[in-house]
């Protein structure tokens, strides 16, 4: 027997609702904070890939004493692949964002918004955020980045 073929097409930003969970979660230095995505459409969809994720805020260096209005930080991806996950009518998904805590740093961005692109499209969900996250755009492998997309159980 053959599983049937879907034929439910990539989810629009039109078609989700994004929203913070209201506390983000600490581990060893780390905090990851949640961002689950609520199809709010009549008609099933497809999340497949990663969401382009870009922290805006305002840049600063303590060291240098340079101040960046509306800096743009792209987040990396944690992992290669990532699972496709079906999004039926009032479905929920989440994806994540593992950060460092910017207090006391030498080079912090303090975030006032997420940017949310889904794969393939152009049109960003703004979700606003007000944290002091440490800037490391320019490391191989920064400590802040952003994860798949996951199934709300």
């Amino acid at each position: 027997m053959t599983s049937p073929v879907s034929t439910s097409q990539p989810c629009a930003s039109s078609s989700l609702q994004a929203q913070l969970a209201p506390h983000p979660t600490s581990t060893s230095g780390q905090a990851v904070q949640q961002i689950t995505l609520t199809n709010v459409s009549t008609t099933a969809c497809i999340l497949a890939g990663f969401p382009d994720l870009t922290l805006v805020g305002t840049g600063r260096n303590t060291t240098t004493g340079t101040i960046t209005e509306q800096y743009r930080w792209p987040l990396q991806n944690a992992v290669r692949d990532a699972p496709e996950v079906a999004m039926p009518p009032s479905g929920t998904a989440q994806v994540s964002i593992t950060y460092l805590n910017g207090r006391g740093g030498s080079a912090n961005l303090d975030v006032t918004a997420i940017e949310l692109e889904l794969p393939g499209s152009t049109t960003r969900i703004n979700i606003p955020w007000d944290k002091e996250v440490l800037l490391q755009d320019a490391a191989t492998r920064p400590g802040t980045y952003s994860g798949p997309f996951e199934i709300v159980r």
